[in-house]
């Protein structure tokens, strides 16, 4: 396989599978911010996804812990 990272190996067994695609998209766009560089975008359809557009949201974002039913009710 000539993927470096486990996402690209992913990507090669599964190529179909454009939520992989995105998901590595998405990762070399924050990489690339990070970074401070630009990434260099692939050439072909499978890199055509809405979601692989910059947002002014952040891509990751933290979890919330659930809601507890449990509680005892007030006297």
């Amino acid at each position: 396989m000539k993927g470096d990272r486990p996402l690209d190996q992913l990507i090669e067994l599964f190529p179909e599978d454009q939520v992989l695609k995105d998901l590595r998209a998405q990762i070399d766009e924050n990489l690339a911010r990070q970074s401070g560089s630009t990434p260099v975008p692939e050439t072909g359809a499978e890199n055509t996804s809405p979601t692989t557009a910059p947002s002014a949201e952040p891509a990751i974002t933290p979890l919330e812990p659930p809601a507890t039913t449990d509680a005892p009710e007030a006297p």
